[in-house]
């Protein structure tokens, strides 16, 4: 799973950026911190599921009880219903996200173009400015989102771009090129200016960035209103990204 191994890689970076980052292995699971109030930035990841245990799930909470930030457990499988939900649930976690998994290596399928659409590289402080308005607006983020926002922004890592029709910022994304991997975040479009072809745009531009760079393609966690375009766009499946956080942390 490609995109794995640019979350993870993601993680790794973070402490270049913000002072309370950390991450670490510990036998097998990644455990990642960045000191953002977000309990997805702040996670243990496993890859194989059978080390999703009693036991493990009270070090994890020991560990991020530590920590004072919120938390969450990821799991990456090709299993849409991993067994190891069950036992999660039976110690009150809660599915925030299952997020099918997509790679395209090579050109995207061609696709009709709107014209009137127009992509340009996120640069001036205008340009962020108006970055973190489409986000918000497209996502409806809470307003803390918006450190994370700004973090991505700085990230020499990152490749960020805006889509413009008749003089608005309606569309955004990111290209994150981290651990050999270019993996894709923040593809957005404003209600507005859905169904336009504005995010078909966005993500032609940066799967050509990741091109030009070296990378053989693209990687990226869909939304389920996201798979049709990226479907037609040809990307193949790829696994599925969990993530459960605590009701409450009575562990």
């Amino acid at each position: 799973m490609a995109f794995h191994r640019n979350w993870v890689s993601l993680f790794e970076v973070m402490p270049r950026y913000l002072p309370e980052a950390k991450s670490w292995w510990e036998d097998g699971v990644f455990i990642g911190i960045t000191g953002l109030g977000l309990a997805t930035f702040n996670a243990a990841i496993l890859e194989d599921e059978q080390l999703i245990t009693v036991d493990r799930l009270e070090a994890f909470a020991a560990t991020f009880r530590d920590s004072h930030m919120p938390y969450s457990v990821q799991l990456f499988s090709h299993d849409l219903h991993p067994p190891a939900e069950s036992l999660l649930g039976e110690l009150g976690y809660l599915r925030a996200f299952a997020d099918p998994l997509r790679v395209r290596e090579g050109p995207l399928m061609a696709y009709a173009a709107n014209r009137t659409v127009k992509i340009r590289r996120v640069e001036t402080d205008e340009d962020r400015y108006h970055f973190g308005r489409v986000l918000m607006r497209a996502f409806d983020l809470v307003p803390s989102a918006q450190d994370l926002i700004d973090l991505m922004l700085r990230m020499d890592e990152g490749f960020h771009v805006l889509a413009w029709m008749y003089g608005r910022a309606v569309g955004a994304g990111t290209l994150i090129a981290a651990g050999g991997v270019a993996g894709v975040y923040n593809v957005a479009t404003v209600p507005s200016a859905r169904r336009q072809g504005v995010a078909a745009a966005v993500m032609a531009a940066l799967h050509e960035r990741a091109l030009e760079m070296g990378y053989p393609g693209t990687a990226l966690a869909s939304s389920s209103m996201g798979i049709p375009l990226y479907d037609r766009l040809g990307y193949r499946p790829d696994g599925f990204q969990f993530a459960w956080v605590p009701m409450f942390d009575g562990m």
